[in-house]
């Protein structure tokens, strides 16, 4: 095993991580907790600024590829939020 091994490894270890660390916190916060109109929009921009912001971060450096690629994802992942509050805005069950 060399260098090159062991860096990525750890790379991969700390990337391991950190997604588990984000699903257990997905896990127990509200994606769209019920609040009032203003905290509501609020809540909602933040997480938008924080994909934004996790994507900027991420495109310093990238190739045009890359950048696609990055770009995409924080779509989807801005998608699924807004599937997500439509569906817990849904009809009350019972």
């Amino acid at each position: 095993m060399d260098h090159l091994d062991g860096v990525n490894t750890i790379w991969f270890a700390g990337w391991l991580i950190a997604v588990a660390v984000l699903f257990t916190l997905g896990l127990r916060l509200p994606l769209m907790p019920r609040l009032r109109r203003l905290p509501a929009l609020a809540y909602a921009g933040a997480i938008v600024a924080a994909t934004l912001g996790l994507s900027a971060i991420l495109l310093k450096d990238a190739t045009p590829y890359e950048t696609a690629l990055v770009l995409i994802q924080a779509a989807c992942i801005l998608a699924l939020v807004a599937v997500l509050e439509g569906v817990g805005r849904g009809r009350p069950r019972g």
